[in-house]
């Protein structure tokens, strides 16, 4: 059994006109998401024993605060030119390049590639989301061994969880 966690890039800031869309930092409201649903991760169970990240600027803070706040250490996070505004075919793509020794998978990429993976994969057990939110997490268990077989076919279960429905917790 492996599992697969779909983590959007946290909120982004847009105050400087003049950063390419590559370069863009997390806002305020990022910066406090990003660290908190780490806590939120680490509190759910094993921490991901690997993370796969897009090295655009944003994706690249959230999945350091990520790692961080579950004990990963940031220095081994993977940073892939592949995952910067993804199709959800190029995401499925480098999920299945992912080594067999992994069994719990964290990508931190963009919509809508992400938003459409998640659909994809959520398509056997009838779920469905319009949009996987900043700082969303799609949580996917798969029937497999090895990562090279997933896709809809092995989904066994899956859970969405998002910042907004911890507000309170802020």
């Amino acid at each position: 059994m492996k599992e697969l966690l779909l983590i959007r890039h946290a909120k982004s800031g847009w105050d400087d006109p003049a950063l390419a869309d590559f370069d863009r930092p997390l806002n305020g409201r990022g910066g406090r998401d990003a660290p908190f649903m780490g806590k939120i991760l680490a509190s759910q169970g094993p921490c991901p024993d690997h993370f796969i990240a897009s090295p655009a600027n944003r994706a690249r803070m959230t999945a350091m605060a990520i790692a961080e706040v579950t004990g990963f250490p940031t220095g081994a996070i993977e940073w892939r030119e592949r995952l910067y505004l993804a199709s959800a075919d190029t995401l499925l793509e480098q999920i299945r390049k992912v080594n067999s020794g992994v069994n719990r998978l964290a990508i931190i990429a963009h919509n809508p590639g992400l938003t459409v993976l998640t659909n994809r994969l959520a398509t056997p057990l009838d779920m469905r989301i319009a949009n996987l939110p900043t700082c969303g997490i799609a949580r996917f268990q798969l029937g497999i061994n090895i990562w090279s077989e997933a896709g809809p076919e092995c989904i066994v279960d899956a859970a969405f969880d998002t910042p907004k429905q911890h507000r309170s917790s802020f």
